[in-house]
């Protein structure tokens, strides 16, 4: 006769922590150029290499029974294990339009090797990212900025991807992180040169994004449209 199929347990997931982690450790090279194009124009150029040591990472290799064999307890030992290596560029521009108006723009493109992630996890960022500005100054002690950003998707973060035993429920797909187009606006006046009173608008473009995560909700970064006044006194 045909084995029964295994009894489907119920899975509790948890962290478990490593007393023996030290701090991380990163060693940081950048190299810059910058040029005054005109009176009105500059540039400038960055390359960048940063090396990541003792890295907090999620080791998915630890199931014990709970006393009475109901559910399965899967536990992420969190230990300073993984390196990386991350390699980069960065373009900055900046134009002076006229005495009241500048346009900025900057361009970033980074690659993360990481090293060591235990079996299963998988962590990735964003490659491309895009910054535009304008900051416009008005008469009467006005101010009138925006922000454009443009960041590129992230393909999807699965931190249990290891299959499991016939107890164990099946490796979630999860989503990618979307590229997306965030807008921020900024309206200031400063009736004195010591108060500033700001009407900030962020996210404008949509009600919410999600920047990181993995799409289930449990650990999701997610950034609402958003405004509020600012006042600074400066002393």
């Amino acid at each position: 006769a045909a084995p029964a199929p295994p009894i489907p347990f119920l899975t509790a997931q948890g962290n478990l922590g490593d007393d023996k982690s030290d701090a991380e450790r990163v060693y940081a090279f950048e190299l810059g150029y910058r040029a005054q194009l005109s009176d009105q124009g500059s540039v400038d150029v960055a390359l960048f290499y940063n090396d990541h040591d003792k890295q907090m990472g999620a080791n998915p290799n630890a199931k014990t029974f709970n006393d009475l064999g109901v559910y399965v307890e899967r536990l992420k030992l969190l230990q300073d294990k993984e390196k990386a290596d991350a390699y980069g560029a960065e373009v900055a521009l900046n134009w002076i339009v006229n005495p009241s108006w500048t346009l900025g723009a900057t361009y970033t493109y980074l690659d993360v090797d990481h090293q060591n992630n235990p079996p299963g996890e998988k962590r990735e960022e964003p490659t491309h990212k895009i910054n535009l500005s304008s900051k416009v100054n008005l008469p009467n002690n006005f101010q009138f900025d925006a922000f454009a950003y443009y960041v590129d998707s992230v393909p999807q973060q699965d931190l249990w991807s290891l299959p499991g035993g016939p107890a164990d429920p099946p490796p979630m797909k999860l989503e990618d992180v979307d590229s997306y187009v965030r807008l921020d606006l900024r309206l200031g006046w400063n009736p004195r040169e010591d108060v500033e009173f700001s009407l900030v608008g962020e996210n404008l473009l949509e009600s919410n994004h999600r920047e990181w995560g993995t799409g289930i909700g449990d650990n999701d970064t997610v950034v609402p449209r958003a405004a509020y006044l600012k006042m600074t006194l400066k002393f």
